[in-house]
């Protein structure tokens, strides 16, 4: 699911002809993506699961897209039933989520190998307009720059926006 429709791209965009609505489309979504991959966060709410043969060195798993849904991280080993994570013992970072584990993984609570699912938390309806505009600044670059253009200008607003949302910086 976009975080917005074909007709807000073309409104963006100031295109009033159908002829290019296939092409906004797809650069629709490869903005969203290009976002997920520059800030880690992923736009939507959607199932993660990651699977760890060992236990990690440190006892603590990485979430390396956020937001997590704390209330729905479970581990299941795969000789036993799924453990819910205790919500308080996740930390934030720069640009991903961990877990502390140390804890389960010494009491045995938490036993390899097995998989760690979560959710991701952003659902699209709630998605902040400065993520939305930042998105229609990348969306209007590629738009207008094809690839015939042998120096197109930089994308200083776009990278403003998603910098603040990578590194949680007021710029």
């Amino acid at each position: 699911m976009s975080v917005f429709s074909l007709a807000d791209a073309k409104a963006h965009l100031r295109v009033f002809h159908a002829e290019d609505d296939a092409y906004i489309t797809t650069l629709i979504t490869v903005v969203q993506e290009e976002w997920e991959q520059v800030t880690h966060m992923r736009l939507g709410i959607v199932s993660i699961s990651r699977r760890y043969d060992l236990k990690p060195d440190d006892g603590y798993f990485r979430f390396d897209l956020y937001p997590v849904n704390t209330a729905n991280a479970t581990w299941t080993a795969d000789n036993g039933s799924p453990v819910t994570l205790t919500a308080s013992k996740f930390r934030t970072l720069e640009y991903f989520s961990i877990y502390d584990a140390r804890e389960e993984i010494d009491l045995g609570t938490i036993a390899f190998p097995g998989t760690l699912a979560y959710l991701t938390s952003l659902p699209i309806a709630s998605v902040p307009v400065s993520i939305q505009q930042a998105l229609k600044l990348r969306l209007a670059y590629y738009y207008a720059y094809r690839g015939d253009d042998p120096t197109p200008p930089d994308c200083d607003g776009y990278n403003i926006l998603a910098a603040r949302w990578r590194t949680g910086a007021i710029l």
